[in-house]
């Protein structure tokens, strides 16, 4: 079994240097062949020949997200119209396709943290006296 290696602070650095050189030289390349015509037309026969290839499988995860879809679209035309209530209200099965996709925790995931800052137990009691 492998022992884990812990990397010291020069070999960490010299690896994310190494990284970040070769995220610049492809990002160079890239925008000096981008306009070029025989890459464009390379990229449109690959976008082609991607899009025959996966069709039927695009078409498959639009049927099985379409109720997904709706309610998301639903949710966002309430909430524009500040109208979120009524949107529980009519259509409490859309919103609970929302809560069971954990839409809400992927739009904003520090939410699901829980620290001693946010956390209700914390909380100051109101001053009922």
């Amino acid at each position: 079994m492998d022992e884990l290696h812990l990397y010291t602070d020069e070999e960490l650095a010299n690896i994310l240097t190494q990284y970040k050189k070769q995220r610049e030289r492809v990002k160079k390349n890239y925008e000096k062949i981008k306009h070029t015509d025989d890459w464009k037309q390379r990229n449109r026969v690959n976008a082609k020949t991607y899009y025959h290839k996966h069709k039927d499988e695009v078409r498959e995860r639009y049927k099985e997200d379409a109720e997904f879809n709706r309610a998301r679209s639903s949710y966002y035309y309430y909430k524009k119209q500040d109208r979120l209530q009524d949107f529980m209200i009519k259509y409490p099965g859309r919103m609970e396709i929302l809560i069971n996709r954990d839409y809400f925790r992927d739009q904003n995931p520090f939410l699901s943290i829980v620290t001693p800052d946010n956390d209700s137990s914390s909380a100051e009691p109101s001053s009922s006296e």
